[in-house]
C-alpha cells in the first residue's frame, strides 16, 4: 500500500483482495505476538486487583460500608467504558500507539500505590475515595490499552499468525488469572508462611494485594516498549470529535441485525452485573465472610473460563457466529439460579459459572465484526462499547434493592444483652421495627475484652428466615462485620449467641464502642437475583428468536467511517506504507 491512497481505494481492496500483509519481518512479528501475549498474561495475573469488583467489593464490606457502596467500584469501571473512543479519537496516529499503551499501564501502577498507601494510614476515611480513584484509573487505562494493543497486534502481527497470539493469550491466560486468584487468596487470609507479611491486620492483607500488583502491571509497561511498529512518515491530522465518533452513529442504528444485537448485549450484560452482589451474597449462604473466599471465588471463576475458552472456541469452527453469544448467556443464566438456590460450599460453583459465562463480551463483539464489512468493524466496535455508560449503574442498583428490599418492615421485636468478660459489666438494650438496635458500649477494662452478644427475635411469620447483621463498632479488625443466619421456627421465637474481641479495648470513656445490629431478610438477594434472572432470560429469547445463525453485512455499505486515521482491529493501516 502507498501513502498516497485516499481511504476508499484502501476500503475497496481491502474488501476485495483480503489481503493483511504488515509489512514487518518474521522476526519483528514474532516479538510482537509474543508482547501482546505476556501482556495479556500479566493482566490475567493480576485479575483479582485489575478486573475491579469482587476484591473491591470485599474490601469495602469488610470495612463496614453497605451494599450499594460495595458494588459502586463494578459501577465506576463501566460507565467509563467510552473513554477509549476519546482516546482513540485524540491519539489518531500510529506513533501514539505504544506511548498510550505504557501510560496505561504506569496509570495502574499509580492507582494501586495509592490504594495500599492509604489502606496502611492511620485512618480509614480515605478508603473509599482511594477505591472509586483506583476504579476509575483502571477503567480508563483497561479500556485504552486494550483497545490500542488490538489494534497494535492487526498493524504488527500477520493475520496468518496471530492464532498463536490467541492460543497464548487466551488459553494459557486464564491460568495465571488461577494463579494470581489462589495467590490472593493466601495474602488475604495471612497465611504466608513465616514471613514478615504472615498475620497482618486485614487492612495491610489487601494492602500488600494491592501493592504486588504495581510490579506486574509495570513490567508490562516495560514490555509495551518492546513493540516494533514502523509508521508512515506522513499520518492523516485529527478530525473534529463530532465527526468521528457520531457521524456513524445513525449507520450504526439503522442495520437491523445489529441493533437487535445490541439489544440482547445490553439484556445480557446487566444480567451480568450481578456478579458483585453474588460476592456480598457469600456470608448469608456459607456464614464465611466474602473476603475469605474471594480467592477461591477468582479461582473458581478463571479456572471456568480456562475450559470454557477452549470448548467455545472448538465450537464456534463446528457451528456458526451465534452459539458463543447464546451458550455463554446461558452459562450467566445458569450462574444465578446456582446461587440463588445452591447451599452451603456448593454456592460457590455459581463464580465458575459465571466465568465461563463472561466470555459472552468476546462472543458478542466476534458476532458484531460478522455483521460489519472491514472498513465499519472498528467504528462499530467503538460503539458497542458505549453501551457500557448505562450499564455501569446496574451493580449499584442490584446493592439499593437488597438493602431496601432486605430491611425487614413490620413487628418484628429484638431484645439483647451484651456481656464484657464479666457479668458485672452487662450492656441491655431492645429494638423494635425496621432497623433492629444500637449499643453504645464505653470500654470498661484494659486489654483485650470479648462482647457476647445474646438476645431473641420475636416474628410471627413462622416461615421466615433472616440474617442478622451485627457491626462491632472495630472498624480495624477483620470480623468487624459479623452475621448470624435465623432459620424458620415454627415458635415464631429464635435466639441467638455472638461473640467478638476487641483486641484494643481500652478503659478510656472518651473512646467508646457503637455495636449497631440490623435485621435483615434474604429476600433482598432474592429480589436482585430475580431481576437478575429476568434480564438474562429476555437477553436469550432475544439471541435464539431474532439474531440470525450466520449474519452478514448490509448489501449497501455507505460511505466507511473511521475514527481518525486509525484501521479496524484486523485490517492494515491505511496509508502506512506497508
Amino acid at each position: 500500500m502507498t501513502a498516497g491512497r485516499t481511504d476508499n481505494e484502501e476500503i475497496r481492496s481491502e474488501e476485495t483482495t483480503g489481503t493483511h500483509d504488515c509489512g514487518l519481518t518474521v522476526r519483528e512479528q514474532t516479538q510482537n505476538l509474543l508482547v501482546f501475549a505476556a501482556n495479556m498474561g500479566l493482566g490475567y495475573l493480576a485479575a483479582p486487583v485489575v478486573y475491579v469488583g469482587l476484591t473491591q467489593a470485599a474490601l469495602l464490606e469488610a470495612l463496614g460500608h453497605d451494599n450499594a457502596t460495595s458494588n459502586l467500584p463494578s459501577s465506576v469501571v463501566m460507565c467509563l467504558t467510552p473513554v477509549p473512543i476519546v482516546m482513540a479519537w485524540y491519539f489518531p496516529t500510529v506513533r501514539m500507539l505504544k506511548p498510550v499503551i505504557v501510560s496505561c499501564y504506569l496509570i495502574h501502577v499509580l492507582a494501586a500505590a495509592v490504594v495500599a498507601l492509604v489502606l496502611v494510614s492511620p485512618t480509614v476515611d480515605w478508603v473509599v475515595g482511594a477505591v472509586i480513584f483506583h476504579a476509575a484509573a483502571v477503567g480508563i487505562a483497561n479500556g485504552t490499552s486494550s483497545a490500542f494493543q488490538w489494534e497494535m497486534l492487526g498493524r504488527g502481527v500477520a493475520e496468518s499468525r496471530r492464532g498463536a497470539a490467541f492460543s497464548l493469550a487466551f488459553g494459557l491466560g486464564p491460568i495465571l488469572a488461577v494463579l494470581g486468584s489462589l495467590g490472593s487468596q493466601m495474602v488475604l487470609d495471612g497465611r504466608l508462611g513465616s514471613s514478615p507479611f504472615s498475620g497482618l491486620d486485614f487492612r495491610w492483607n489487601f494492602a500488600l494485594l494491592f501493592m504486588v500488583t504495581a510490579p506486574i502491571m509495570g513490567a508490562g509497561a516495560w514490555l509495551s516498549t518492546k513493540y516494533i511498529l514502523h509508521p508512515p512518515a506522513v499520518e492523516a491530522p485529527r478530525q473534529s470529535f463530532r465527526t468521528v465518533v457520531f457521524g456513524g452513529l445513525r449507520e450504526f442504528v439503522s442495520y437491523r441485525i445489529i441493533l437487535i444485537t445490541v439489544l440482547a448485549y445490553v439484556l445480557v450484560y446487566m444480567g451480568y452485573m450481578i456478579l458483585p452482589t453474588i460476592t456480598l451474597y457469600t456470608k448469608t449462604v456459607t456464614g464465611e465472610a466474602a473476603q475469605n473466599l474471594v480467592g477461591y471465588q477468582n479461582s473458581l471463576r478463571f479456572g471456568f473460563k480456562v475450559v470454557a475458552g477452549f470448548v467455545l472456541g472448538w465450537l464456534l469452527t463446528r457451528t456458526h457466529p451465534k452459539a458463543g453469544p447464546l451458550v455463554t448467556s446461558g452459562l450467566c443464566l445458569c450462574s444465578v439460579l446456582w446461587a440463588l438456590l445452591a447451599p452451603g460450599q456448593w454456592f460457590l460453583l455459581s463464580f465458575g459459572l459465571m466465568g465461563a459465562g463472561e466470555l459472552f463480551d468476546a462472543y458478542f463483539r466476534n458476532y458484531i465484526i460478522c455483521c460489519s464489512r472491514r472498513s465499519q468493524m472498528r467504528r462499530n466496535l467503538a460503539f458497542l462499547s458505549m453501551i457500557g455508560l448505562p450499564i455501569g449503574l446496574t451493580p449499584y442498583v442490584y446493592g439499593r434493592v437488597v438493602d431496601q428490599v432486605g430491611v425487614l418492615s413490620g413487628s418484628y421485636s429484638i431484645t439483647a444483652t451484651v456481656t464484657v468478660n464479666e457479668p458485672t459489666h452487662a450492656y441491655q438494650a431492645s429494638g423494635t421495627g425496621t432497623r433492629g438496635f444500637t449499643i453504645v458500649l464505653d470500654p470498661v477494662t484494659n486489654g483485650n475484652a470479648t462482647a457476647r452478644l445474646t438476645g431473641t427475635i420475636t416474628d410471627p411469620g413462622t416461615l421466615d428466615t433472616f440474617t442478622l447483621r451485627v457491626n462491632w463498632g472495630d472498624s480495624l479488625s477483620a470480623d468487624n462485620e459479623t452475621a448470624h443466619t435465623c432459620e424458620a421456627s415454627a415458635t415464631g421465637t429464635q435466639e441467638f449467641t455472638m461473640e467478638h474481641q476487641y483486641k484494643d479495648f481500652s478503659d478510656s470513656m472518651d473512646d467508646p464502642y457503637t455495636i449497631t445490629a440490623t435485621l435483615y431478610s434474604e429476600k433482598g438477594f432474592q429480589a436482585a437475583f430475580k431481576v437478575s434472572l429476568c434480564l438474562l432470560a429476555l437477553g436469550l429469547m432475544v439471541i435464539f428468536w431474532w439474531m440470525p445463525r450466520n449474519p452478514r453485512p448490509r448489501a449497501a455499505d455507505p460511505a466507511a467511517l473511521e475514527l481518525g486515521s486509525r484501521t479496524t482491529l484486523d485490517g492494515p493501516p491505511h496509508g502506512s506504507g506497508s
